[in-house]
């Protein structure tokens, strides 16, 4: 008969093996490795022309990503779900695949929970009109996609889609989308779920009065990021004398004020900026960034951050970057603030006077304060064809990111290739950059690049990314 102590220690390890298991562990993998699996190739719908647009993961091993594909009828939208490790097969996303040809593009995607997830993007219906869309995943069931409430009578032009989407909790999200009126005009909007229930779509009012806004300018609105349902923050451009600048759009339980985002109108003497990025992670608590001209005629890169409620002033990025010339120019890529006060930006900058010879790098906020921009760990090595970009950020806490891309890795200008990457900060220190496993690519002269455009981590050195080369793929840290 088994002893009791023996007994008690299986007991401790069936324990820890199950909660391995239901982590996203899987027999083989390290738990302390943080290492990245080989890219799974999303297979069974095409062979060729697709790309993971989106991903997220609610917890290490639980993600789902969406993407398109080519089809004889059209460009499709699939989903793709992983659970506790392992990677299901890919479908169509129902009710995206009317008979006729189509194009259709997954915009945003959020899991708030494991098998509780929403798309949002858009499509062409049998129709030729393209049709902004929203899904929901039921306990790891994908319902039929549904009508943005009140879009259709807005939405003269038929000409509409949702491009952002943010799920501070399950049932609970916030999406942003343009439309066409009946003279083709565009028109931002906002449509928000409580409670599981979608409201009607709120449209978000012209800003005016804007120091300088030209007569009769409509700014145009870019990226959004909604903690809370009510509660955004988007950016925009609008248009002066000779040129644009930029603004912030606050929404606050329901109401929208836009104001100038305070000292870029003296950084940005050229009179050409943005704002690539936002996020928030609570209300009236944002991160922002983006890049402006300066009066040398270079572009520089600036952060700003909304502090309970108040945007303080912009302040132009630091480098300690070997072989950066400031001349040469950077911008601000992508962006993600796990608490108020804790930020991780990522952008591109030119180290040479050709504007093809390009490099990425990051900056960290801790609390509050903004560090120098430091070059992407072990990119000088991999980036052999001079141009590197980064196309998301993803922080699960304060210090603990990831970051996805891609890089030229020809050995000339004549023989160029991309290929896809990914890096990760564990405690505020980063990881060197490696290709992604698994991902072969060929010379852009045969028309089939790689990159990484998308990664969600919802634990620190637990990652989920997805991208193209040719054929969509994904690829989990472990």
């Amino acid at each position: 008969m088994m002893g009791r102590s023996v007994r008690s220690w299986l007991l401790v390890v069936l324990a820890v093996v199950a909660v391995l298991a239901a982590s996203g562990f899987s027999a083989g993998k390290s738990a302390s490795s943080g290492g990245w699996d080989k890219a799974v190739t999303v297979a069974g719908i095409a062979k060729s022309g697709g790309e993971t647009s989106v991903i997220s993961c609610a917890s290490p091993g639980n993600c789902v990503a969406a993407g398109e594909f080519s089809a004889k009828s059209g460009i499709k939208v699939f989903v793709l779900s992983q659970v506790r490790g392992t990677w299901g097969k890919p479908s169509v996303l129902p009710g995206t695949a009317p008979t006729s040809k189509t194009g259709g593009a997954a915009a945003g995607i959020a899991c708030p929970s494991a098998g509780r997830c929403v798309v949002v993007g858009s499509y062409t219906d049998a129709a030729g009109h393209n049709q902004a869309f929203i899904s929901r995943q039921v306990r790891g069931t994908w319902r039929k996609l549904s009508w943005v409430p009140g879009l259709a009578r807005l939405d003269r032009g038929h000409n509409a889609g949702l491009d952002y989407l943010s799920c501070p909790s399950a049932g609970n999200c916030s999406a942003e989308g343009a439309y066409t009126d009946g003279s083709g005009n565009g028109h931002p909007f906002v449509v928000t779920q409580v409670r599981g229930t979608w409201g009607q779509v709120t449209t978000v009012p012209a800003a005016t009065g804007l120091p300088g806004q030209a007569a009769g300018n409509v700014p145009s609105i870019g990226p959004i990021s909604c903690p809370s349902p009510g509660n955004c923050s988007a950016a925009g451009t609008y248009a002066v004398s000779g040129g644009g600048q930029v603004f912030v759009d606050n929404e606050v339980h329901g109401a929208w004020t836009a104001e100038a985002v305070p000292g870029l109108a003296t950084l940005n003497v050229g009179l050409q900026d943005s704002i690539n990025a936002i996020s928030c992670p609570s209300a009236g608590n944002c991160g922002a960034g983006g890049a402006y001209v300066a009066a040398d005629g270079a572009m520089d890169s600036f952060v700003v951050n909304e502090t309970h409620g108040t945007w303080g002033t912009a302040t132009e990025v630091k480098t300690k970057i070997p072989g950066f010339n400031a001349d040469d120019g950077d911008w601000i890529t992508a962006m993600s603030c796990p608490s108020a006060g804790n930020c991780t930006a990522g952008g591109e900058q030119n180290v040479e006077q050709d504007a093809i010879n390009s490099s990425v790098y990051v900056l960290s906020e801790v609390h509050g304060t903004w560090g120098k921009a430091i070059l992407v760990n072990g990119m000088s090595k991999l980036n052999q064809g001079d141009y590197a970009t980064i196309s998301q950020v993803s922080c699960s806490s304060a210090g603990n990111c990831g970051i996805a891309g891609y890089y030229n890795a020809g050995p000339n200008e004549d023989l160029i290739y991309t290929q896809p990457y990914v890096a990760d900060q564990v405690k505020g220190t980063w990881s060197k950059a490696i290709e992604v496993p698994g991902i072969k690519t060929v010379p852009e002269s045969q028309g089939q690049n790689a990159d990484t455009t998308t990664i969600s981590c919802p634990a620190p050195n637990r990652c989920g990314a997805g991208g193209g080369n040719g054929t969509a793929f994904v690829v989990t840290q472990l």
